[in-house]
């Protein structure tokens, strides 16, 4: 029996790798023809007739793209935080945020406040939520912070009297694992410190996690799980690192049996999962991709919006970002419409990421795959636009260079980058999509 059983396992672990291979082609092939397409749209003129002001927006990301030491494992836009720079981006983040406030009629909305490092100027982050509590009465508040900007105990009381929820970028609790992502901007002792500090103060705490980061093992990854329970942490989110749809197959199946083991074992520390990625012991989930509307506005250089079936991004360089919004209070920067096939590829990623069912994780980590592809081309996308508009305003910039951006992409794919790579990419695309009907059949 227990031959059987095992049998099955392997049977199982090989079909699921193969239909997430299957998924994730199709997924990449559709995200970057229209990334490619709302590339093509940059600089044409914004008009405001063509968006439906009308649209009801639940859910408004502001993005504050400046760090310390940025990261060389994040997607996201950041430059090096200098204060010169960001006191002149915060003075027009908050007249964009004005501007779009009245523009579209925001009243209650939930806020997530995203980087970069949201935190990595005290002052500047609290005048930002005094100014959005005061325009548009928000239902929630969430900022993401680094841990070695929440060691004074005082900040972290003014900062909970405006937030309901607190994610903590820790990553990892293992030094070997902060130096190979580039994380130097905190220590384990300061990610301990920052838990503690934090905890009951805020409505919701959040952990971020990596897994699947080279040279990590299972057991890394188990031990900063064990952490976060001890700590007494109730919500923890548990990201992939980004990897290319073309990464070896040995490597998704790798990655499908590290995904399912740490789900058993959270399932044992008593944390269920709310998502995909996030796993909470108290069911106060808000989630940074979670939006109860499929319409979402973003404001703050890089953010892109969704309204209605118009998606806008807004521009990417400093120089850009600032010119735009003295001119146009707005941003926006690239515009382009959804057709239909991808608007219901969004619709069905984003209900199908908030399944959260263990019983069936190999559709869980089929999810996850999907979306680290569509991360995947998005980094992509902010890469080309960001050299693409560096060029236009034929300004050098004085912070982080346009190739911080590619440095996830780096990370995965000169490693994988091969002939019998893209040959096997090709094959099992193929077979992939056959193994998605045996599965639909026989589950």
């Amino acid at each position: 029996m227990s031959k059987i059983l095992r049998s099955t396992n392997v049977a199982d672990n090989i079909l699921t790798a193969l239909v997430s291979r299957g998924l994730t082609a199709q997924a990449f092939l559709m995200s970057l023809s229209f990334f490619k397409r709302l590339l093509r749209s940059f600089n044409k003129t914004y008009r405001e007739n063509n968006i439906d002001k009308n649209t009801e927006i639940k859910t408004l990301y502001i993005h504050v793209p400046f760090c310390k030491n940025p990261c060389k494992f994040c997607c996201f836009l950041r430059f090096r935080y200098r204060e010169e720079y960001y006191r002149n981006y915060m003075k027009m983040l908050q007249k964009e945020l004005d501007n779009v406030v009245s523009m579209f009629e925001l009243k209650s909305v939930d806020v997530y406040i995203g980087g970069g490092t949201p935190t990595v100027n005290q002052e500047g982050i609290l005048e930002l939520l005094d100014k959005i509590h005061e325009l548009v009465k928000p239902r929630t508040v969430t900022v993401e912070a680094n841990p070695a900007t929440l060691r004074d105990t005082c900040f972290i009381g003014e900062l909970s009297k405006k937030v309901t929820r607190l994610s903590i970028g820790v990553q990892s609790f293992c030094p070997r694992i902060l130096n190979t992502i580039g994380r130097i901007n905190h220590t384990v002792v300061d990610s301990l410190v920052a838990v503690r500090n934090t905890l009951k103060k805020f409505h919701t705490v959040n952990v971020d996690l990596l897994w699947s980061v080279p040279g990590q093992t299972v057991i890394d990854i188990i031990r900063d799980c064990k952490i976060i329970a001890e700590l007494g942490v109730d919500q923890v989110t548990l990201y992939p690192v980004l990897a290319p749809p073309w990464r070896d197959l040995r490597k998704v199946l790798q990655d499908y049996i590290t995904y399912r083991t740490l789900v058993e074992f959270l399932l044992k520390l008593n944390f269920k999962p709310r998502t995909v990625w996030c796993f909470s012991r108290d069911g106060n989930l808000i989630d940074e991709y979670i939006v109860e509307s499929r319409n979402f506005l973003g404001i703050g250089a890089g953010s892109i919006s969704k309204v209605g079936n118009r998606v806008l991004a807004n521009a990417f360089s400093l120089t850009q970002y600032m010119k735009k919004v003295r001119a146009n209070g707005v941003s926006f920067s690239y515009v382009t419409t959804l057709r239909g096939v991808e608007e219901s590829l969004f619709n069905l990623v984003m209900n199908m990421f908030e399944y959260g069912n263990s019983r069936n994780m190999s559709l869980m980590f089929i999810v996850s795959e999907l979306l680290r592809t569509l991360f995947f081309v998005v980094a992509w996308f902010r890469f080309t636009a960001l050299t693409l508009e560096t060029c236009y305003s034929k300004v050098r910039m004085n912070t982080i260079a346009p190739s911080g951006l590619l440095a996830p992409t780096l990370m995965y794919c000169l490693p994988n980058l091969s002939i019998a790579n893209l040959a096997q990419y090709v094959t099992t695309h193929i077979i992939g999509l056959t193994g998605c009907i045996v599965q639909a059949l026989f589950s």
